[in-house]
This record gives C-alpha cells, sequence and structure tokens, in this order.
C-alpha cells in the first residue's frame, strides 16, 4: 500500500537538502554546459565522426553520474520521511502520545 505523506513527515533538515541537491544538479548542468556547449551551441570539431561520438558519450556519462547521484539522494530523503510516517500513522492509530522525534 502506498501512502501519502504530508510535509509533517520532512523535517527541515529534509528540505534544506533537498534545495542543495537540486542546485547543485543545476549548478552541474550549468558547468557542463558551459564547458562543453558554449553559447548554447555543441560545437562542430574538424575530425573522426568517431571521436564526436565519444565525445558526446563522455558528456552524458557526466551527466547521467550527477543525475543518478541526486535522485539516490533523493530517494533516501523520500525514505526517511516514509519511515517517519509509518511510525506517526501507528501512534495515532494506537492512540499513543505522539513522540517528540521519529527520527
Amino acid at each position: 500500500m502506498t501512502t501519502s505523506l504530508t510535509a509533517e513527515d520532512f523535517t527541515d533538515a529534509d528540505v534544506d537538502r533537498l534545495h542543495l541537491l537540486v542546485t547543485e544538479l543545476l549548478g552541474n548542468c550549468r558547468d557542463l554546459a558551459a564547458e562543453h556547449a558554449p553559447g548554447g551551441v555543441w560545437p562542430a570539431r574538424d575530425g573522426d565522426v568517431i571521436d564526436e561520438i565519444e565525445r558526446a558519450k563522455q558528456v552524458i556519462e557526466t551527466l547521467a553520474r550527477s543525475l543518478n547521484g541526486t535522485r539516490s539522494a533523493l530517494r533516501r530523503i523520500d525514505t526517511h520521511a516514509r519511515q517517519r510516517h509509518t511510525v506517526r500513522r501507528a501512534i495515532a492509530e494506537r492512540g499513543l502520545p505522539a513522540l517528540a522525534s521519529v527520527d
């Protein structure tokens, strides 16, 4: 069963981490574009098409690593929020007093 998370399932640290992660991801994208596509255009190079393909693969691999790292970190934030949500729901269902922190 999928639970619907609420804002209270996330800590202030989660929100701060989310903003930092997305800022870093966008910065990595910006830096990659500035390095490999100055002016927003992938520059043509004289030479072998195989070299061009390899260069493109390297850019894509760099971007994929950055995206995957961000995705993994967001998944961890989501997992912790789901754990907090489950604890809160169990406490509410049993009529127990709320805990100060469930982390």
